[in-house]
């Protein structure tokens, strides 16, 4: 009886190790800095290369990290593909971030019934929604070819714009985001084609810190995990 009791104890605490050492090894592998973490599971609808993908998701990486904010790219139509998890709710739980989800598809079509008729509409976010959006692919592609004459820009850098403008939609906690210049401009035009080229076009530091207390609840469940 004493030996089944030390048995299961045993067991028991060999659980908890390795509970534990999977929780942060979650943390360290997704957030090893300490920055608020947003987890972005992008689904490719508009059937974009995959280099394409993975390059504008590097860029992202960038315009986010100037803010303080850390995102994690998660190319989810590749790791369905490849029967591995890829649910919204999946990390959660270990504290991993903030997760929300953004379809890249060739038009507007159902999706984005205000940005329709506008071509210089890039992307759309729900009014009050918060894990969901929505970039226009062709749409990118159509600008990029539209501003060759003066810049040399390529869809990934674009996309990256039209990326950011659309998740500061979701974690900038304001019913209109919009600004004068910089990410959270409306509508980008030809004036911003030297910053694009230049990849200095980013949140003001009122956008970044908004976007950090809106994350801050996420950063202090990761730093529980640790």
């Amino acid at each position: 009886m004493l030996f089944s009791c030390l048995r299961r104890s045993t067991l028991a605490i060999v659980f908890i190790v390795i509970s534990s050492f999977g929780r942060s090894a979650l943390a360290k592998e997704v957030n090893h800095n300490g920055r608020p973490m947003v987890i972005v599971h992008v689904y490719n609808n508009s059937k974009m290369p995959a280099s394409e993908l993975a390059e504008t998701g590097t860029y992202v990486r960038e315009i986010f990290e100037k803010a303080g904010v850390e995102i994690v790219w998660l190319d989810s139509r590749s790791r369905v593909g490849a029967h591995e998890p890829d649910s919204l709710n999946h990390g959660r739980a270990e504290g991993s971030g903030r997760h929300v989800s953004l379809a890249i598809v060739p038009r507007p079509g159902a999706v984005g019934p205000k940005g329709r008729n506008t071509e210089s509409v890039l992307g759309w976010t729900p009014s009050g929604q918060r894990s969901r959006t929505y970039v226009f692919y062709e749409r990118v592609e159509a600008f990029v070819l539209n501003s060759f004459p003066r810049v040399s820009l390529r869809v990934p850098r674009v996309l990256a714009y039209a990326v950011a403008h659309e998740l500061g939609h979701l974690l900038i906690p304001l019913a209109n985001a919009h600004s004068e210049k910089g990410i959270m401009k409306a509508q980008l035009d030809r004036n911003d084609l030297a910053e694009l080229f230049s990849a200095s076009l980013g949140f003001s530091g009122k956008e970044s810190e908004l976007i950090v207390r809106d994350l801050k609840p996420w950063a202090d469940i990761q730093a529980l995990v640790r």
